[in-house]
């Protein structure tokens, strides 16, 4: 059996792109201790019987609604991090997010627009004051795949 080939937290970034391109430049906020790229579709669902035997259960058929993706981190706050994240949080205008998954011999990289909807600071006495995060995606996640 072969072992697979996995990911680890410094091989999947989130970064955030700056609109004083072209070419826009993107810039991975420090402090992250967890990220998660998240991607979900909404469905509508109809049951579905079956005509031979209409006593036999009947089977749930679903379609594509829509497809929605995010972007979720916790961390530390860091200072080096504090102005691209209220620059973020101040904009009224979706901001370009670009999520790398870089595997020993395949590269994904995900591109697109999205709000900081969520963006929250918190401290217990004794600790680091902490972060937490939500980037919500404003349209189509565009991948690209690279062996």
């Amino acid at each position: 059996m072969a072992q697979a080939t996995t990911l680890s937290f410094p091989k999947l970034k989130v970064e955030l792109g700056n609109s004083d391109g072209p070419p826009e430049t993107f810039t991975a906020p420090c402090g992250f201790n967890s990220r998660a790229l998240n991607r979900s579709k909404n469905l509508s669902e109809v049951v579905i019987p079956d005509c031979d035997d209409e006593e036999a259960p009947a089977y749930v058929g679903r379609d594509v609604l829509s497809m929605t993706w995010s972007v979720t981190g916790e961390g530390v706050l860091a200072e080096e991090a504090v102005e691209i994240w209220e620059s973020t949080w101040e904009s009224t205008l979706p901001i370009s997010v670009k999520i790398t998954e870089e595997f020993a011999g395949t590269t994904l990289v995900h591109l697109g627009k999205a709000h900081l909807a969520t963006y929250n600071h918190g401290a217990n006495r004794g600790e680091k004051a902490t972060i937490t995060i939500d980037l919500q995606g404003d349209g189509a996640l565009v991948t690209t795949i690279t062996p």
